[in-house]
């Protein structure tokens, strides 16, 4: 499955992706024309004619992620030598992650009320977020350095 995959995953991801556009297209236009005249933003909110586009992603994602999960660890228990960056990495990630949970303040401010948000959760919020930042600036830090070291070579 793994050489199948490898050969023919972009273009079954392509070939599914249009599919799922070509439906929400369908459904969407044909749902739009049985509005008399021009939909209100409330007739549009009110109806479904949207959902088989916003169902189809959510499945497309929870999909890749699944296989995304099953070749990781395919690969981590194939050649485990080879994966020891990617398990330092994700301890990494998860050290941090507890390490900014830890130093949230505990404290719920008047928007965490706002959304009925309480002080754990927004612990995990802090941590994520906090996790999420770094590696957004971490990602460019790389980006940089590889792109100077591809000058030089």
């Amino acid at each position: 499955m793994y050489n199948f995959l490898s050969k023919n995953g972009q273009l079954i991801a392509f070939i599914v992706g249009v599919i799922v556009v070509a439906a929400f297209w369908i459904t969407a236009l044909t749902g739009i024309s049985g509005f008399s005249g021009t939909p209100t933003e409330e007739d549009l909110f009110g109806s479904n004619i949207f959902d088989i586009g916003l169902v189809g992603a959510r499945i497309l994602a929870i999909i890749a992620f699944i296989l995304m999960l099953i070749f990781i660890v395919r690969s981590v228990i194939m050649n485990p030598k080879a994966s020891m960056p990617l398990i330092i990495a994700a301890i990494a990630i998860v050290v941090l992650f507890f390490i900014f949970r830890g130093m949230d303040a505990g404290t719920v401010t008047r928007s965490m009320e706002k959304y009925n948000v309480s002080a754990s959760e927004g612990g995990i919020v802090s941590g994520g977020l906090w996790v999420a930042i770094i590696m957004f600036f971490g990602a460019w830090i790389v980006l940089i350095l590889s792109e100077l070291r591809g000058i030089f070579r």
